[in-house]
């Protein structure tokens, strides 16, 4: 596989998991759809936040998206012989050999998906608050910097990342 076959199969998974949430939905007025990834862990998760979720917690629930009754609505750990599975594991072992220059490669690549003409479309489909927005996050990173708002982390960004991650794997 290579970046634009992983690039293309990420795609169509994601289009036809939101085809399959949508109906689910039932007409609930969505806040955010979030694509989670985890590139060293080999794990991909779908989210989506709803409006009543904010109305009855508050506005900083939406980084607590693990708690959202819609968070890893893929089911991505009991999808053992699925398409998404073999992704990851493609992803986890692209990104522990090019993690030292490019850490946040699959962040952008998602981004790039989730703001693609083909997958806005399927998403227009939600009923979507004013206020909707789409996200893909670096996990590490608590600024919540929004890939799909163009956020790029620099080569100097990704070499301190990098090194950060691999003097915690000595210390344990």
């Amino acid at each position: 596989m290579n970046y634009k076959t992983f690039k293309e199969k990420f795609e169509k998974y994601l289009k036809e998991e939101l085809l399959k949430i949508i109906p689910k939905l039932n007409g609930q007025v969505v806040r955010s759809f979030n694509v989670g990834l985890y590139p060293f862990h080999a794990y991909i998760e779908f989210s989506i936040l709803l409006e009543s979720e904010i109305e009855e917690h508050d506005e900083e629930f939406e980084f607590d998206i693990a708690a959202w009754k819609y968070y890893n609505f893929n089911e991505f750990q009991a999808n053992e012989e699925s398409e998404i599975k073999i992704l990851g594991f493609w992803m986890e072992e692209k990104f522990e050999r090019t993690a030292y220059f490019q850490y946040d490669k699959f962040f952008r690549i998602a981004a790039d998906i989730v703001n693609s003409e083909r997958v806005q479309k399927v998403i227009g489909e939600l009923e979507k608050s004013k206020d909707f927005y789409c996200s893909v996050y670096d996990p590490d990173d608590l600024k919540y910097r929004n890939y799909c708002n163009g956020f790029k982390r620099g080569i100097l960004g990704n070499f301190i990342i990098f090194r950060a991650i691999e003097l915690f794997k000595e210390i344990r």
